[in-house]
Order: structure tokens, then sequence, then C-alpha cells
């Protein structure tokens, strides 16, 4: 960009040394003129310093605006690429989980991180080589704009794979893209920035003449791949970088919650000043500032290193000890929302980190406020009487793990009718739960519970003893569940089971009606609503 006679501002597209101008026409504001003008593309440290004051403003506003254009074209046409999923029912699956399994984002992460680094590294490499490395700018307009935009296809090619994904019926949020790029692309927030901004560092200790600047560029490049590879050895690091490197990979179907703009700023606030971010954050950059400091110390005045290695990354510190609690007490909505939607979908790595995050059991006060949004459909005042059992729910469903240590201290009891955690979560908490204790009562009505459910849960309660009275109605259970409930009857004491409001059917109801025949001790079964014909009535 830059300006012609009569001050007209001239916009201009560069390849590699030609300039397409279109200078507007002094003498009319609705006529251009176009003409070629010499301009460097990707140039060298020492034609940016012959560069006047007007011209280096002039490349610096045209490059932002298209990196800007390259991250709104990436929020659009991905999407649309979700949208088109939704109207279109292009996909996969049929109602299952959506998430990826654990194993799974650890692989793709460690490719992630692997193409990240990679691209970092030989961008830097041949700026390095080729004298476009400046310890005051950095690299080139264009070597930024290029990383960005290798950033914004990757987003797009997750968005294809979770437009894929996507179950019959189901549909992603509206903003639910562009928050991922948020995560993603933005300098400063994404670990691809910070990945690049210590590679970038390393580079410009090479340029050194001195000795010992030069090895400590090698001490940084071996720091950021060893604590990228400790990373993979601490759960919560790993969600932290998939939330990053794979941020559309986590989305999860809209669960129709509203949520107002003010309150989606908060929440990516919030997630810049958690623990584990914070932790990250020391991590990463505590040996980078000091690098920074001898270097500034040793070698003099660097803009780059100033700014990206020591002031930012000092203020992000900062910020997570000043401002998390304030933001804390605002953000129960999004751990009631954001656990919900993880345990529904399956997404199992995550949700630990969501609920050790949230430490509900020394915060009981954000648990009983996150509780509406965890149980849209129940009401309040019953969430409140049933804190405690749904505290120890969740906690068997999100952190099985930790359920052993304390299971006395949990209060758990036998009515769980309509929880709305999910079945897949319900029943992981259930088999974790029936495994250190017992009940003689257990309701798991309107929970959504199928065949593959009842599967999981019969083949526990089987060795449950002590249970007397099983309600499972009004659930999603068919004649291969009624099979599984039937060999769990066999194997127990149950007097009183009712599986009505389901789809047995005929073959599920005759199952079950054999083995009540035979126990003597049954006292009461509920079949109705079953879609039982006639037949099915006269074996029943």
């Amino acid at each position: 960009m830059s300006k012609g006679d009569g001050e007209a501002i001239a916009v201009t597209v560069a390849v590699n040394r030609v300039k397409l101008a279109c200078i507007p026409d002094p003498e009319s504001a609705w006529r251009w003129n176009v003409e070629f003008v010499e301009e460097p593309f990707l140039p060298t440290v020492s034609e940016l310093q012959e560069m006047d004051a007007e011209e280096t403003t002039a490349r610096w506003h045209f490059w932002v605006f298209v990196m800007l254009c390259i991250v709104a074209g990436t929020m659009t046409l991905g999407t649309a690429l979700l949208k088109c999923a939704q109207r279109q029912g292009y996909t996969t699956l049929d109602g299952g989980p959506v998430a990826f399994k654990g194993t799974t984002l650890k692989v793709l992460l460690g490719l992630s991180l692997t193409c990240t680094m990679s691209a970092s590294f030989a961008a830097l490499a041949w700026s390095f080589q080729s004298g476009r490395l400046s310890k005051d700018t950095g690299v080139d307009w264009e070597v930024y704009a290029g990383l960005l935009l290798c950033n914004g296809l990757a987003m797009v090619l997750q968005a294809l794979v979770m437009a894929r994904r996507l179950p019959s019926g189901k549909r992603y949020g509206t903003t639910a893209f562009a928050q991922a790029c948020v995560a993603g692309m933005a300098p400063i927030l994404s670990d691809q920035y910070d990945t690049f901004k210590d590679i970038m560092f390393a580079f410009i200790c090479f340029q050194s003449d001195k000795e010992e600047i030069q090895n400590m560029g090698v001490a940084c490049l071996a720091y950021l791949v060893i604590i990228h590879v400790f990373c993979f050895f601490v759960e919560d690091l790993i969600a932290e970088l998939v939330s990053s490197h794979l941020a559309v990979l986590l989305l999860t179907p809209d669960a129709g919650d509203s949520v107002k703009p003010g309150e989606e700023l908060v929440i990516l606030l919030y997630k810049q000043l958690t623990p584990t971010k914070r932790f990250l954050l020391l991590l990463e950059n505590v040996p980078q500032a000091l690098g920074a400091l001898f270097y500034l110390r040793r070698e003099g005045g660097s803009t780059v290193v100033a700014v990206l290695s020591l002031a930012i990354p000092a203020m992000q510190v900062l910020l997570t000890f000043v401002l998390y609690h304030p933001v804390r007490e605002q953000v129960a909505g999004y751990y009631g929302r954001k656990l919900r939607t993880l345990v529904t979908s399956g997404d199992e790595l995550l949700a630990r980190r969501i609920w050790r995050e949230a430490d509900f059991e020394n915060d009981e006060g954000l648990f009983h406020r996150s509780l509406p949004w965890m149980h849209p459909a129940r009401d309040p005042e019953a969430l409140t009487r049933l804190s405690k059992t749904l505290l120890g729910v969740w906690k068997a469903a999100v952190a099985p793990d930790d359920v052993a240590l304390d299971f006395e201290k949990m209060d758990i009891s036998g009515d769980l009718q309509g929880l709305g955690i999910g079945a897949s979560g319900l029943v992981q908490a259930l088999c974790t739960v029936l495994e250190k204790g017992t009940f003689t009562e257990l309701n798991i009505s309107s929970n959504s519970l199928r065949d593959e459910h009842m599967k999981a849960l019969c083949a526990v309660l089987e060795k449950c003893g002590s249970l007397k009275d099983f309600n499972v109605s009004n659930n999603s259970i068919g004649p291969d569940g009624a099979k599984a409930i039937c060999r769990m009857l066999t194997q127990s004491s149950l007097k009183r089971l009712d599986v009505s409001g389901n789809g047995i059917g005929d073959e599920g109801s005759d199952a079950i009606a054999k083995c009540v025949e035979s126990k003597s001790d049954f006292e009461n079964l509920g079949l109705e609503f079953n879609d039982i014909t006639d037949h099915g009535v006269e074996a029943k």
C-alpha cells in the first residue's frame, strides 16, 4: 500500500518484485488507475532497512489486512462446512458419541505438533539463511501470512472430519467453529503461536557472533521438544494442547443452551486463566524469559525478544493470578454445559480435565450454581436436595479412578431418574459405584438407556445380591437389553422390576416373563407401553 499524487491511497497486490497498484484518480472518487510498480516480495532485512517509514507502514497495513482475510475466510468456510453437514445429512455416525478416543487424540496431537514445529523450523531456517530474519521485526509479513494460511487449512480439514462425524439429527452451534479458530489460530492464545515464537528466538540467537548465545539457541530448541514430550505424560497438559491444536475435533453437538455474546467472551478469558494454562505458561516461558534476559544483556536490544519472550508472557502469567478467582465466579454455566456435553459425546479426556479444574468437591457453591446447566430438565429444588448424590454420580462418571479412594465419603442414593448426565456417563458411574458398594433399590428411569448400556450395567448387577427393586422405565431398551435383564434376573434376588415405556416388544416381554415365572418370591413386574402385541400379551 503506498501513496500516489494528491496523497491518494493505493491498494496493492505484490507478486515477487512486481506490485499491482489500484490508485484512486484525484479528479474523481469513483475512478481508479491501475499500474504496475516495483515492490519487493519477501524482502531481505537490508531491503527493509532501505524502505522509508511510509512504505514500511504500508506493508504492515496490507499484510495485516491479508491475515485478517485469511482468518475470516477460514471461519466462513469451516462454518459453512458444518452447516452443510447438518442440512444435507452427510454423516458416518448414527446417534453415538461424536468424540474421539483419548488414544486417537494423542496420536493426532503428536502429528499436529510435528507439523507445527517442522513448518515453523523450515520457515525460520530459510529466513535465517536468506537474510530475512530481523531481531527487531522477526520474519517477513509474507512468512507470517503463509504460516497462518497453513494453520487455517488445518482447521478447515478438521471441520471436514467433524462434518462427517455429526450424528443424525444433531447440529453444531453457529459460532462453534469460529470459537475453535480463536483457540487454534489467535496470536498469544494458541500453542502454535508459542511454538513459533520459541523457535524464532532460537534462530535469532543463531545470528549472534557470540558462541554462548548460539549455544543458548540450541538449548532453547532442545527444551521446546523436551517440554512437549513431557506434556504427553500429564493428562491435563495433553488436554490443554489438544484444545489448541485440535480445537475443531473437540466440538460437540449443540445442546440447545443459549449463551450470551458477553458470556462467550468471559469463557474465552477464563480458559486463559486456569491453573493448567498457568502451569503450561510457566513451563514454557520461564526458561525462555531467562534466556531472553541473558540475550538482551549480552547482545543488546531486540524488539521481538523483549516483547514476545518477556513482556507478553509476563503479562499472561500475571493475569492468571490476578483474574482467575473473580472470573471463576462467573463461569458456573460454562462448567455445567461443558461437562454435560463432554460426557454425552464421550470425550473422557477433556471431561476429566474440566472436572479436576472445577474442583467441585472443595467448592460446593460453584457446583450448586452449575447444577441447573448440568441437569436442565430437573427442578431446581430437586437438584438442591440431590446435590450430594449428583456430586457422587458425576465424580464416578468423569473420574472413576478417584472413586476407589474415597467411596465411603460419597453419598449416592438409588434414585437416579432423569439425571440428564448422558446414558454412557450414567452407566460408567453406576458400574464404578456398584463395584464398591451396594443398593437395595435402583431407579434409573428416563435416562435414554439403550441395549448396550443395559448389557454393561446388568453384567455388574449380576454380582449385586442386595438389589430388590429395579426401575428402568421410560428408556430406549429393546429386545437385546431385555435379554440382558433376564440373565441378571437369574443371578439376583430381585423382587420388583419395572421395564415399562421401552421397546422390548414380544420377544423381550416373553423372555422376561419366563424368567419371572421361575422366581417364586417375585412380587411385581411392569411391562406396559412396550410395543407388545396380542400374541405377546397372551404369552405374558
